[in-house]
């Protein structure tokens, strides 16, 4: 299984590490805004989504949702599924 470098350091400290499944693979983020890379939050606070996720799947769970060849609308449903898992309301 593949998952970011601060989704696994998250875990091995006891920290907030959220899973959820897409397309029958397992994806595992950190739960926690206040540990997520610059990056993601900026992408966030600028309304880029696709950044965001990005950012916050690292590399290695980019690559795996990006073997789906997801359609927008699949990056929507997968978007939706990722902001239920940390527990953001579309529009926050």
């Amino acid at each position: 299984m593949t998952t970011n470098k601060a989704a696994l350091e998250a875990e091995a400290t006891g920290e907030d590490v959220r899973e959820f499944q897409y397309k029958n693979k397992t994806y595992k983020i950190n739960g926690d805004p206040e540990q997520w890379a610059l990056e993601a939050m900026e992408a966030y606070e600028d309304g880029k989504s696709v950044a965001m996720v990005r950012a916050l799947l690292g590399p290695d769970q980019w690559a795996q949702f990006m073997r789906t060849r997801p359609a927008t609308k699949d990056f929507a449903e997968f978007l939706e599924i990722l902001f239920k898992t940390i527990g953001v309301e579309e529009g926050e």
